[in-house]
């Protein structure tokens, strides 16, 4: 049996879902400062250099759900060798570039469901974006397990490479969660929340700089620069 397998046949032990919350307002807002003394200055920044001193160790009991929902294959992304168009999916997925976030189109074969399309979507994503172009993807981080709470919380397991592997300043760390957001906004419509943990162990940030614990719809939801969008 497979890691995904594994993970998607029930809750892994060791983990709790963090609280829920409202959702605040943007920490990059107002001023002529730099995005990195944005970044750096703002509450979410503030909050990781109280929580860095804690050692989180709680447990993940989520009951699984999965609900269909599925691209229709699109013209414009190269089609692999031995894929039928009929059998594909079509992945908008996105990447920091020259300081922004920018689209990727990928066709990969067909899944259904929510938590499966994400799951596809995330190792996407973690395979960096096609051709030479720097990406700032920890390397060789895998995608351990995914989950899908019946709340539509969505939590994502890494390995130790997600944290270990980071090189980044503020604004990279910034740029990389925003992207991974945008990805999973744009190819898992419905999930409610989105929690990143590592080694099944909730994490309160993967750099030091931006503040996660409480989700990337909280951490990264605001734009820093213009971002390339889903063509329509």
């Amino acid at each position: 049996m497979n890691e995904e397998n594994k993970h998607a046949s029930g809750p892994a032990s060791g983990t709790t879902p963090p609280d829920k919350g409202a959702s605040g307002s943007s920490p990059l807002a107002g001023g002529n400062m730099t995005l990195r003394e944005k970044i750096q200055r703002g509450p979410a920044a503030f909050m990781v250099a109280a929580i860095c001193i804690l050692v989180i160790a709680v447990s993940v009991n989520i009951i699984l759900t999965d609900t269909g929902w599925l691209h229709a294959p699109d013209k414009g992304a190269q089609l692999p060798e031995g894929l039928d168009p009929e059998d594909a999916l079509t992945l908008n997925l996105f990447y920091p570039l020259e300081g922004k976030v920018a689209l990727e189109q990928r066709l990969v074969p067909r899944v259904t469901g929510t938590r499966d399309i994400a799951a596809v979507a995330v190792r996407e994503f973690l395979a960096g974006p096609s051709g030479e172009v720097p990406s700032f993807v920890p390397d060789a981080v895998e995608l351990m397990g995914i989950y899908l709470g019946q709340d539509m919380v969505l939590y994502m397991d890494f390995s130790s490479a997600m944290t270990l592997n980071f090189k980044g300043d503020a604004v990279a760390e910034f740029l990389l969660l925003r992207s991974l957001y945008k990805t999973l906004k744009a190819n898992a419509p419905g999930v409610k929340g989105y929690r990143v943990l590592v080694d099944a162990r909730e994490v309160d940030t993967i750099g030091g700089h931006v503040y996660i614990l409480s989700g990337l719809e909280r951490a990264v939801p605001y734009k820093l620069l213009e971002e390339d969008e889903i063509p329509q």
